[in-house]
């Protein structure tokens, strides 16, 4: 804080002394004035008017050099206010990334209950398909063996005309 009051102190006593142009287009003017001044003053030979005039171009430079340096100083603020806005915006948008992630976890629970739920009615599933399998195949083999035991008294009746 205590380059910024110096920068400040040093800019107000070289820019804001009421005498001083407000911008470096002024300055420019002041300084062609001056200028003219200058030859006006060596034509007419007065020695104080030309030392005067040229203290005054000789502060030209400085004066030029400190709006230069206060239009960077208003950009360094510029972009400090940005990265302000920049880090305002991020912490927004991490708080809203948040408060989704909250709403959405419950919505992800939810969805892996009806997972687990899912798959362990898929695993009842195939129990019921494997029990399917096992009784199409012991009603065959029951079906073969009524057809076995028909087939044998029908034989055992031709042979025997009885059955035993």
């Amino acid at each position: 804080m205590e380059t910024t009051t110096t920068f400040d102190t040093v800019m107000s006593g070289i820019l804001d002394n009421g005498k001083q142009p407000k911008d470096s287009d002024a300055l420019q003017a002041q300084a062609d004035d001056l200028r003219e001044q200058l030859k006006a003053a060596m034509v007419a030979g007065s020695i104080e008017k030309i030392v005067d005039t040229q203290n005054k171009l000789k502060q030209i430079p400085v004066i030029q050099r400190a709006f230069e340096l206060k239009e960077l100083r208003e950009n360094l603020i510029s972009i400090d206010a940005q990265f302000k806005q920049l880090v305002d915006d991020e912490t927004a948008l991490l708080s809203a990334v948040a408060e989704q992630k909250k709403l959405i976890v419950p919505v992800l629970d939810e969805a892996q209950r009806i997972g687990n739920e899912i798959a362990r009615l898929e695993f009842a599933l195939s129990l019921v398909y494997s029990n399917r399998q096992g009784l199409h195949e012991e009603r065959r083999m029951k079906k073969a063996a009524i057809s076995d035991r028909m087939n044998a008294i029908t034989k055992e009746v031709q042979q025997n005309g009885k059955i035993k």
